[in-house]
């Protein structure tokens, strides 16, 4: 075999190999789930705001991302401890209904901090900006409802 056989296998196709998918693994790329559901977001930005708006919705959502970071915190010790107590020897039924109940009070709590901090920004847009937004979030849904997506996972028959 030539001395330039031997450079082609070894190198050169290697190399074209790694072009070719770092080109193509944008294009076939999926959303990943943090990307999923930031439609509020986008629809924001393709809105003619006013400098204050922008600066009032930046401030709620800086907020917001400040209290997701709490939430995810205290999430995971309950997850954690929840998991000792599953794992112990010894079975704790008051105990695990407390963290359980502790769960979903967070849960509840952050849904809450989340619905108040959307409604912090709907009361920030004009009655015209708010029709406007409405209108692209119809429009969003029906684009997601024609392509299959209804955030739901199918149910298999």
């Amino acid at each position: 075999m030539s001395k330039f056989k031997i450079l082609v296998k070894t190198t050169l196709t290697p190399i074209a190999l790694c072009l070719t998918l770092a080109i193509a693994a944008p294009a076939t790329a999926h959303k990943g789930h943090h990307q999923k559901h930031d439609g509020m977001r986008q629809i924001l930005s393709e809105l003619s705001l006013t400098d204050t708006q922008k600066q009032d919705i930046r401030q709620i959502l800086k907020q917001t991302r400040e209290d997701r970071g709490l939430f995810s915190t205290d999430a995971k010790s309950l997850k954690k401890e929840l998991r000792g107590l599953v794992q112990s020897t010894e079975w704790d039924q008051a105990a695990i209904e407390s963290v359980i109940t502790q769960r979903q009070a967070l849960i509840q709590e952050k849904a809450l901090q989340r619905a108040t901090n959307k409604n912090q920004v709907w009361n920030l847009l004009t009655d015209t900006q708010q029709t406007e937004f409405v209108a692209q979030l119809e429009t969003r849904k029906a684009e997601r409802k024609a392509k299959g997506i209804d955030g739901r996972k199918k149910q298999q028959a």
